[in-house]
């Protein structure tokens, strides 16, 4: 429930917001770049997609270390850790749409 969330567990979680926009942009960006959708904003989604990475890695690690208790305790630590994880994920997926679109550009 709602309410049984502990109070730590915001941070955690508009960090972990921050990464999901990321997979999910950085996703759209590189199929794009493939051109496998007719998605064309590619460099604005690959842009897009690594700040919202890097945003959500910072959030994550100023999060766990504002934290001291452990796992278990409400604190969202666990949540901090995924995110940051996550939002690695998507900056990787930003940086190789743009390394694809540059591969597919002609000389």
């Amino acid at each position: 429930m709602a309410a049984d969330s502990g109070p730590g567990r915001l941070g955690a979680n508009i960090a972990l917001l921050f990464a999901l926009a990321a997979l999910v942009i950085g996703g759209l960006a590189l199929a794009g770049a493939r051109g496998r959708i007719g998605f064309r904003p590619v460099r604005p989604g690959a842009f897009l997609a690594i700040a919202a990475g890097l945003t959500g890695a910072v959030l994550s690690v100023v999060h766990l270390a504002r934290t001291v208790d452990g796992f278990g305790t409400g604190n969202g630590r666990a949540g901090a850790i995924i995110a940051l994880v996550l939002a690695q994920v998507g900056v990787n997926l930003g940086i190789l749409a743009l390394s694809r679109l540059r591969q597919a550009r002609p000389a």
